[in-house]
């Protein structure tokens, strides 16, 4: 039985054969970036953002921190956060929105990067 090619390939790779094909045909980078932003409309409607794409918009991650979507703009700013521009909203990953706000020391407020206070 003929192995299917797809199945074999790893996770890797085929995102870097989608990164490929997104760089190559400007059309189909548009119709991906509008299923993102549909995906992430229906996920926030659903009270679920962020699930299957492992991705918050600022108001999000802020609502989730307890603090002002501009603290998380201005980490992003500040290149203590990374951002990714997907259309014309700020998403943060989740994983590293939770990897910030981890204390650093004991005593140390939860939730705010060094140099903040």
């Amino acid at each position: 039985m003929p192995r299917n090619s797809k199945a074999d390939k790893s996770k890797e790779q085929l995102l870097a054969e989608l990164a490929r094909l997104l760089d190559e045909d400007a059309d189909l980078r548009a119709r991906a970036v509008d299923w993102l932003q549909a995906k992430a409309e229906e996920e926030e409607a659903q009270g679920k953002p962020g699930q299957i794409l492992g991705y918050l918009t600022v108001q999000q991650a802020a609502a989730d921190l307890g603090i002002h979507p501009h603290t998380i703009r201005s980490w992003v700013r500040e290149g203590k956060l990374p951002g990714y521009t997907i259309g014309k909203r700020l998403y943060v990953k989740v994983a590293e929105l939770q990897a910030m706000v981890q204390p650093w020391e004991p005593g140390e407020q939860v939730g705010l990067p060094k140099g903040l206070l």
